[in-house]
């Protein structure tokens, strides 16, 4: 009979260590017992689970070597066109901007220059990161909620503009309200990556708060 220990551990680099060595994963020690005695023969499997670059992009930014580009709410692309989808296109139509609406079936446009907001079941996602033209997939904008890394892995994606919506709308084309509390006077919306600012813009438009955090801090809302 085989016993199984688990232990989680989390190994960080101090500064004086390049932090592209940083992991955190799982090890799992199994024990064989040997000929009836007390002394047992151990084998140790490791697995990482933690891309190392968001945490070597944040030492980068906190060192000074890497800058964050700021963007602004401009001309975009909305994938959907359900609540936050008629919600998002509301806004920009609020500042004037002349938006594309792609539907189920539709093409994004390549040479459209600027975000490309997905506001569609996550289930869905698949489908529409396929039939994303190459150059426009640096500027997707995933809404959706759940556990989205697979999904990023399973296309290469790295680092995506991704938001985490905290808001009630009760129907399409109802004024959506804000997931502000006591607690959480600044609300509890939040956004990273390169479309952060395009995103918090056009959240404001609305009324709606909205966080700009880097990739490390977002994982840990």
């Amino acid at each position: 009979r085989r016993n199984t220990s688990m232990l989680l551990f989390v190994a960080v680099q101090p500064s004086s260590v390049q932090p592209s060595t940083f992991a955190a994963g799982i090890c799992a020690a199994r024990h064989s017992p040997r000929g009836g005695s007390s002394h047992r023969a151990s084998s140790v499997r490791c697995q990482v689970n933690s891309d190392s670059r968001a945490t070597e992009e944040y030492f980068d930014y906190l060192l000074g070597r890497t800058k964050i580009e700021a963007s602004e709410n401009q001309p975009s692309v909305v994938v959907g066109g359900g609540r936050i989808g008629s919600m998002l296109l509301d806004f920009g139509s609020r500042r004037g901007f002349d938006d594309v609406l792609v539907r189920r079936g539709d093409a994004i446009p390549a040479d459209h220059p600027g975000p490309v907001y997905l506001c569609v079941h996550a289930h869905q996602l698949d489908e529409v990161i396929k039939g994303c033209p190459e150059q426009k997939k640096d500027d997707l904008v995933f809404v959706s909620d759940g556990q989205l890394e697979p999904l990023f892995q399973r296309h290469g994606l790295y680092g995506p503009t991704q938001a985490s919506l905290w808001l009630a709308q009760m129907r399409l084309g109802g004024k959506p309200v804000d997931g502000a509390t006591a607690e959480a006077p600044d609300g509890l919306t939040a956004v990273h990556g390169k479309w952060a600012g395009a995103v918090a813009m056009r959240m404001g438009t609305g009324g709606l708060l909205c966080r700009e955090l880097m990739q490390r801090d977002a994982r840990r809302c």
